[in-house]
């Protein structure tokens, strides 16, 4: 059972990016009505941007101009966080003015169509700015140290730390939610836009404020886990968005906490299946961790029937 522990454990760190994704689909949802598949690869690019800061660089996303401003050396944590999260709030404000507010009174499919399309232009963009640098690992920011739960179960530090940060987010998230006049215009507007009006609130402004805060959330935690994992054009844009997207839809897009529990949950099962591989001839070699997050996409909608 310490072996199951140690592999649940080691879990955490993926099952905290997770969560962080559905709770980035909850608040965009809640404020705009959208559901953002583009997410993922709009916080993978901040990601690449942490990186390329702490490698002495700073990339801009526009064609027609140099792909990178050199800088020349590392400029430290502190200066490359403010900036990935200043170009994270840039991003999102100007992926809503430019692709989902003039979709606003549009259906709901010409919207996720338009997320979709987020998708591809950000794995085209990553693709053609990092070149062979699209495979990249960022220096440390959180502590790696052994932590040793009991005899047998040692994991490291930092997704353990990872998971802490995901969930003080969250709390912050639902308070404001609840105990904020914007949070409450914010979800007034999610059942009905007159309900934020009467409020005396813009439902534009909320919309552009729901992607901002999303954005946010999102890039902290991946700048968080960039040394954990090897960034890819992928690994953001689908291996954690669509098990965020399960977390997500088990809430409804409204509980957090169910969400944010959820998607916990899945990151922590799918690092067993390592273990179940080696200790069971018959559990399935390849495709199972992937699976797992469709098989919870599937569930939700069929037992919640929306």
């Amino acid at each position: 059972m310490t072996d199951y522990l140690f592999f649940l454990l080691l879990g955490v760190a993926a099952g905290a990016i997770i969560a962080s994704f559905g709770l980035g689909l909850l608040v965009t949802h809640q404020g705009s009505g959208v559901i953002n598949f583009g997410f993922g690869g709009l916080v993978a690019w901040n990601a690449y941007v942490y990186s390329d800061l702490r490698h002495g660089a700073y990339p801009w996303p526009l064609p027609g101009i140099p792909a990178r401003l050199h800088i020349g050396h590392d400029v430290g944590v502190w200066w490359a966080s403010a900036l990935t999260l200043l170009t994270a709030v840039v991003l999102a404000l100007f992926v809503y003015a430019v692709v989902f507010r003039p979709l606003s009174n549009a259906p709901d499919l010409a919207r996720v169509v338009a997320s979709i399309g987020l998708v591809v232009v950000a794995l085209a963009l990553i693709d053609r700015r990092f070149g062979d640098h699209t495979v990249a690992r960022s220096k440390p920011i959180l502590p790696r140290e052994p932590f040793t739960l009991m005899k047998g179960v040692t994991v490291p530090r930092d997704g353990l730390w990872l998971a802490v940060v995901v969930i003080v987010i969250a709390l912050g998230v639902w308070a404001a939610s609840r105990f904020t006049r914007l949070g409450l215009a914010t979800r007034a507007s999610a059942g009905n836009e007159r309900g934020a009006v009467l409020l005396g609130y813009s439902p534009q402004v909320l919309a552009a404020a729901s992607f901002v805060v999303a954005s946010v959330l999102g890039t902290v935690v991946v700048v968080l886990a960039s040394s954990m994992i090897q960034l890819t054009s992928s690994v953001f844009t689908f291996g954690f968005l669509v098990p965020g997207l399960g977390a997500a839809l088990v809430g409804r897009f409204r509980s957090i906490g169910v969400t944010v529990g959820v998607g916990f949950a899945i990151g922590m099962v799918q690092s067993t299946f390592s273990k179940l591989q080696a200790d069971y001839s018959w559990f399935p070699k390849y495709g199972v961790r992937e699976g797992l997050p469709f098989l919870v996409i599937i569930v939700a909608m069929v037992v919640l029937g929306e």
